[in-house]
């Protein structure tokens, strides 16, 4: 029997409107939780450096220098900027061989602009960040991103290949279809603004680290995943690692979404390795 085509069109209808609902309910958990994730300032000193990204977006961030020719960026996550508790311990971990250089992302603290859900424009900032400081006589740069961080380096690694190693802990490789939303863009809005970072409702990703992790390779690659995860699966996890290529590791910790726990060290080592390789092979 055909159901009658005014019932399908509003089925079709109802269908995106949940959708939408499903996918604002996923950010606004991620987001939420985020919120109650721990903030502190680094221990080490540093100096506040501003830029303009591509994208036309001021960015500000922290630059902590001892004349080092080696660089690490560190990428925080979505909502809670660059004081997230376990990037600035990893920084301070770093900061022993390494300089230093952490920032907002767009729609977050002291950076301009808003987070969209193509998610090109954070991968447009770090692009800006690294290449401002290859211009400082930087020789070799690394980058660790957390979650959306994750995100930006994988699209920085695969698109420009404009870094010397990548670490990604806890990106997504993929999440829900952010079309509907666009749909049903006051609803966004309602669930997300009110967190408490600058975000529009518009655009849809252009892509996801599944689709572009394989693209990084010749560039070193750690994916990292937490045992307590919750944002993607396992199995979701597994693919990405599949689909990149050599050179590649990955590292699965007693930890959360975004998060190292005790086992930062581990994370820390691998970049400081891939660090002397490079100047071993060079």
């Amino acid at each position: 029997m055909k159901l009658p085509l005014g019932i399908l069109k509003l089925w079709g209808r109802a269908s995106r409107a949940l959708a939408a609902v499903g996918a604002c309910a996923y950010l606004f958990a991620i987001a939420w939780l985020r919120t109650k994730a721990p903030t502190r300032k680094p221990r080490f000193e540093y100096q506040r450096f501003s830029l303009v990204s591509s994208d036309g977006t001021r960015i500000r961030g922290r630059h902590a220098s001892r004349g080092r020719e080696n660089l690490v960026i560190l990428c925080h996550p979505a909502v809670i900027g660059q004081g997230y508790a376990p990037l600035v311990e990893m920084g301070e971990m770093l900061h022993e061989e390494l300089d230093v250089v952490t920032f907002d992302f767009c729609g977050h603290g002291r950076s301009g602009g808003y987070l969209t859900l193509d998610m090109m424009g954070p991968a447009l900032n770090l692009l800006s960040v690294v290449r401002y400081f290859r211009e400082r006589s930087y020789h070799w740069i690394g980058v660790v991103g957390f979650s959306l961080g994750g995100i930006a380096a994988i699209t920085c690694a695969s698109r420009w290949k404009c870094v010397d190693a990548v670490v990604s802990i806890g990106a997504p490789p993929k999440i829900p279809d952010f079309s509907n939303i666009a749909r049903h863009a006051l609803l966004g809005k309602l669930i997300l603004i009110p967190l408490g970072f600058r975000f529009r409702v518009w655009g849809e990703p252009v892509a996801w680290p599944l689709e572009m992790v394989e693209s990084v390779s010749p560039i070193p690659l750690l994916l990292v995943h937490g045992e307590k995860e919750f944002t993607y699966t396992w199995n979701d996890f597994q693919r990405m690692w599949e689909r990149a290529r050599e050179p590649k590791e990955r590292m699965v910790l007693s930890a959360g979404h975004a998060d190292t726990g005790e086992e930062a060290h581990l994370v820390v080592d691998w970049i400081k390795a891939a660090m002397r390789k490079s100047r071993v092979s060079g």
